[in-house]
């Protein structure tokens, strides 16, 4: 007689994750049939803790399989989550990285979720993305769980806005990882999996990986893999989208408004379709003002044309946008046009309260400049204000 397969696995890497694994492991152990904890070479305690867990977690309830294996890391994560994935028997697979755990909520709902999936039904808190496929089979291949960034005290971190991440999936031949860093689940014959996002009333995960001194190791060792990878010709999806997030942060705004720019013409993210244009405004802004330093005044004008038809081309793609005419706003009325200037911040204000309802499956990066918004509208009311008075 064959063995029934499990409903749901875990499949997870680590590295020196001591201080979270624990979190991550319990986050998820009522959820999950099975754990694959797959170790890339930690000199911490988190293999020893992760063996601990394991052992208690299998005596627990019969039927329970679960294992700590070792792959040797080569700078790939497609590779080590490949392996990890390789070695997990269930017919849906639970992708968490180990600084991320499942909210009380989410922990609670994801097997009853995955149990209507199994059975052929998408659930009324999923929003289909793709294609559906005809009944009877499964409704989807790859499942978006939003993230909500906090510290380890359970604070958000400041700048950080809630983000998608595909952390839920089938488990089938030839649904692998590409991408040496920032991977993709994508299907071997290169088509796109059927995706769907999931409420986030429903499943909520908490990520502390983007505390400040986590996010800059994180954001070195990346962008090491990802220049190396450049040079090799690369296989990472939107390699340009980070390409230009990277360019932007050493301020080589040059090679930044290249690569932003090609994202803008070619694939863009699912849940920021905005972006490209946002890292152009960043580019553009960043060029111009590197020309004035330099006393390079033709230079400089030119990247504020370019900023100027920039702003343009995005309300004309995105007129519901807020961050568009937010910096349109501001440019207007630093040149002397206080009436259009205001109109335009007003407009972003309002864009931003209706953000939700327009762009439900977008992430809302302007949440981060509400704050910097808000500010400009208050001292350009005071200013117009004052100078009727006069």
């Amino acid at each position: 007689m064959l063995e029934e397969k499990p409903l749901l696995s875990l499949a997870l890497i680590m590295r020196d994750a001591a201080d979270d694994i624990r979190a991550c492991l319990g986050s998820c152990g009522e959820a999950v049939d099975e754990m694959v904890i797959c170790d890339t070479g930690s000199r911490d305690a988190s293999v020893a803790i992760a063996k601990k867990f394991l052992r208690r977690w299998l005596a627990e309830e019969r039927g329970r399989r679960g294992e700590v294996c070792r792959f040797k890391w080569k700078d790939d994560f497609a590779a080590a989550k490949n392996y990890a994935m390789s070695r997990a028997h269930g017919r849906y697979v639970l992708l968490l990285d180990s600084d991320e755990m499942l909210s009380e909520a989410a922990g609670a709902n994801l097997r009853p979720l995955v149990q209507e999936l199994a059975a052929g039904r998408l659930p009324a808190c999923c929003r289909q993305s793709g294609p559906v496929p005809p009944g009877g089979q499964e409704p989807a291949d790859i499942f978006e769980i939003w993230r909500h960034n906090i510290d380890n005290a359970g604070r958000p971190v400041p700048g950080e806005a809630d983000d998608l991440a595909v952390r839920l999936a089938r488990l089938v031949p030839g649904l692998r990882y590409k991408g040496e860093v920032h991977e993709q689940l994508v299907w071997a014959d290169g088509h796109q999996p059927v995706s769907v996002a999931v409420d986030k009333e429903k499943l909520l995960i908490w990520h502390t990986g983007y505390q400040p001194g986590r996010k800059a190791q994180k954001l070195q060792r990346n962008t090491r893999i990802l220049l190396r990878e450049a040079r090799q010709g690369g296989s990472t999806n939107l390699l340009d989208y980070y390409l230009a997030q990277i360019y932007i942060s050493r301020q080589e705004y040059k090679q930044a408004a290249y690569h932003a720019e090609r994202c803008r013409l070619g694939m863009k993210p699912v849940h920021d379709r905005f972006a490209p244009y946002r890292m152009l405004y960043q580019a553009w802004s960043g060029l111009a003002e590197t020309a004035r330093q330099a006393g390079d005044l033709q230079a400089a004008a030119a990247a504020e044309q370019q900023v100027d038809k920039l702003l343009e081309q995005g309300i004309a793609d995105f007129p519901g946008y807020p961050d568009f005419y937010y910096f349109r706003g501001g440019r207007r009325y630093n040149a002397g046009h206080e009436a259009e200037g205001k109109a335009d911040l007003e407009l972003a204000a309002r864009l931003m309260e209706a953000f939700a309802d327009e762009y439900p499956d977008q992430v809302n990066g302007f949440e981060e400049l509400l704050p910097a918004l808000q500010a400009a509208l208050k001292q350009v009311r005071e200013e117009m204000a004052s100078n009727q008075g006069e």
